[in-house]
């Protein structure tokens, strides 16, 4: 089961700082806890295959609400970094798969950190 550390700071650029660890494809539901702003996202691939991350703008996994998915090497880590932030509109969740529809297929090393911040806000 993952878990997650929240942040002991609230500053204007960052609310939020997530630490999943093992994150698979039945995800991590509603990690901001509502309407939020994503800016940073650092994943560790720990498997041995090319497994994609995705961040769903839900407040519960389900496939059909996919905002943001990439594909993350074997044994590789990748940072993005999103300037103006991504608005999640009703709550960030994440799933890590084996397969491109993000939801399926359960990897079992992969690591996802999450820099946000709440409310609408931002450019």
């Amino acid at each position: 089961m993952p878990t997650y550390k929240t942040s002991p700071y609230k500053t204007p650029l960052q609310t939020y700082l997530f630490r999943g660890t093992a994150v698979d494809n039945a995800g991590v539901a509603n990690i901001t806890g509502g309407v939020s702003r994503v800016y940073c996202i650092s994943v560790h691939n720990g498997d041995g295959a090319v497994r994609y991350v995705n961040l769903l703008d839900s407040g519960a996994v389900a496939a059909s609400s996919q905002s943001i998915l990439f594909p993350v090497d074997a044994s590789a880590e990748m940072t993005v970094f999103i300037d103006v932030g991504v608005l999640f509109s009703t709550a960030v969740t994440l799933t890590s798969s084996t397969n491109k529809n993000g939801t399926t297929g359960a990897p079992t090393a992969v690591n996802v950190n999450v820099m946000s911040a709440e409310g609408t806000s931002g450019t």
